[in-house]
């Protein structure tokens, strides 16, 4: 749109033929992007587009932005960059009515306001009329650049006003007492403390006791027990699993009630919001299957562990999935990966978790490993498990006494 009123502007000089082909040009461009608005509407039905939410433009993009650049987001806050926005419309809108409407058009600050308000308002429209979420911290800090230059070059525009510009100093300033080794002011919330890890660490090492976790409290999980004795890797779902002895979440994801009637909390980190469950009636736990399970040096791409037909009889039940060894690495430089799959009748793979055996034992050549993998239940039609390790890289592995156990949950 604001092209099309440059073009506007000048059509004059253009002449018709010129005109004639931008708007050919500007045409072929609106072709090209049809494609890109289907496919984001795939992904928006896909719910890709997850990032965010649709509680309000304040309490979602707001909130984040500004406890990210200026480190609170206090409520007045709001009411603060209402009026310095609606200043800076003012003062755009008594500029047109000054200068004119094609000269307004020609001026730096015109294109930043139109794009700065520009994105406020679709960001409106799509979650108003189209159920997008609200950006959220990272997904919207470009707003923040565009209003900064916005403000510079309006406060460049007052007479004898450059003192002002040393309001900017704020930034650098601020930041000075928030530089540190051990944590930063971005999303604070996605990092698991020391203290919350040592309360779950606590409970795992009372033997063959599964845990359950949001997918990004795995981005820190790993760091904390590559020094730990054990290393426990995790089962990752968004959702209570009910088949978990232990079930980490975040007061925010806000899981239904019904889905922890037979867990009580077992800890709170009022610092991020961590929460961590614990059942109130530990299960029985009935071997089905036990083996031990060595295999020779490989460099294939894919080194199988097991594989085991899902039973029908198996497939409405509460299973935990033991598997823990050690497997050897020749190049520990290199990623090697250790996979769940679940495949069914027509051969498609139903159901994926991974994990990188290096995250949790640093440059070793010989990675140990836990795993307590609790299976609410298999599918109908899940028709085979297959254990093993992706190795991208084709280094040597070697598999040292992979012990497998399969325990029915009652």
């Amino acid at each position: 749109m604001f092209i099309l009123i440059q073009q506007f502007r000048q059509k004059e000089s253009l002449g018709r033929k010129k005109q004639i082909v931008h708007l050919g040009i500007h045409l072929l461009f609106a072709t090209v992007i049809v494609p890109a608005g289907i496919f984001a509407r795939v992904l928006k039905e896909g719910g890709a587009l997850y990032y965010g939410s649709m509680d309000g433009f304040w309490e979602v993009t707001g909130t984040t932005l500004s406890r990210y650049t200026i480190y609170t987001d206090v409520e007045f806050l709001k009411w603060i960059f209402l009026l310095i926005g609606i200043l800076m419309i003012l003062v755009l809108i008594l500029k047109w009515l000054k200068i004119g409407f094609s000269p307004f058009f020609s001026e730096s600050e015109t294109m930043l306001g139109w794009f700065f308000f520009g994105h406020v308002v679709v960001i409106l429209i799509l979650a108003n009329f189209m159920e997008v979420n609200y950006p959220e911290d990272r997904v919207g800090m470009y707003l923040i650049i565009l209003a900064l230059l916005l403000l510079a070059r309006l406060i460049e525009r007052i007479p004898k006003g450059q003192f002002l510009f040393l309001g900017f100093l704020f930034f650098p300033i601020s930041m000075i007492p928030k530089m540190n080794l051990d944590t930063s002011v971005f999303s604070p919330d996605d990092r698991m403390t020391q203290e919350f890890y040592d309360i779950v660490y606590k409970e795992l090492d009372k033997g063959n006791t599964s845990v359950t976790m949001y997918h990004l409290m795995n981005l820190t999980w790993p760091m904390h027990n590559r020094y730990s004795e054990h290393q426990y890797l995790p089962a990752i779902s968004g959702v209570a699993n009910q088949a978990s002895d232990i079930i980490l979440s975040r007061t925010n994801l806000f899981l239904p009630k019904k889905d922890l009637l037979n867990y009580d909390t077992l800890f709170l980190d009022k610092s991020n919001g961590f929460l961590a469950f614990k059942r109130k009636k530990s299960f029985q736990k009935t071997t089905l299957v036990d083996t031990l399970i060595s295999k020779p040096a490989t460099t294939f791409e894919f080194a199988e562990i097991h594989r085991l037909k899902i039973p029908d009889s198996l497939k409405n039940c509460k299973i935990q999935l033991h598997v823990s060894g050690v497997v050897g690495i020749d190049s520990p430089k290199d990623e090697v990966v250790f996979t769940y799959s679940v495949f069914n009748k027509n051969g498609e793979n139903s159901h994926h978790d991974w994990w990188t055996t290096r995250w949790y034992n640093g440059v070793k050549n010989d990675h140990s490993f836990i795993l307590n993998y609790p299976i609410e239940k298999w599918n109908s039609d899940d028709d085979e498990l297959r254990l093993y390790f992706f190795n991208p890289h084709m280094v040597k592995v070697e598999l040292k006494n992979i012990k497998l156990e399969i325990l029915k949950l009652d």
